[in-house]
């Protein structure tokens, strides 16, 4: 069954940003120029791209999912994002939205199986984390 879109809908669908490689920033291309070339180990890759604030790494991660889809040398990599808890008090980010820690170690524990091969994460992954070389996280007492 299709439907059919309004008018307006249709309009706002024509003038969606394009996700086009040309469009990504020069630090965005090189990190998919970075993540193209680690595809031949994709079956071992692991990897953690940490940014500074919480928007940051929602938005990263988001694109990078989408780019997933769209350029056939990053079909291999499978994103998740895992930032602090934040604050809403001044220059903490009011409309970021927060992640639970229930949410910090489901994705964590995603990342640890295999289930993500590639977070983006604000500082709160370096502070506790303790990554193998193998790739596999020893429990936490």
């Amino acid at each position: 069954m299709e439907v059919e879109l309004p008018e307006w809908l249709r309009e706002i669908q024509q003038h969606r940003p394009s996700l086009s490689y040309n469009n990504l920033s020069p630090k965005f291309q090189c990190l998919v120029k970075l993540l193209a070339a680690c595809q031949p180990g994709a079956e071992t890759f692991c990897g953690i791209v940490f940014v500074n604030r919480r928007m940051d790494a929602l938005f990263i991660a988001q694109i990078l999912k989408e780019l997933t889809r769209i350029i056939p040398e990053l079909d291999w990599i499978r994103v998740d994002c895992v930032t602090d808890r934040g604050h809403s008090g001044p220059g903490g980010g009011a409309f970021v939205p927060r992640t639970a820690r229930s949410k910090q170690a489901s994705v964590l524990t995603a990342f640890g199986e295999g289930n993500a091969n590639l977070l983006v994460a604000t500082s709160v992954v370096e502070e506790g984390l303790d990554v193998q070389a193998q790739g596999t996280f020893p429990s936490s007492t």
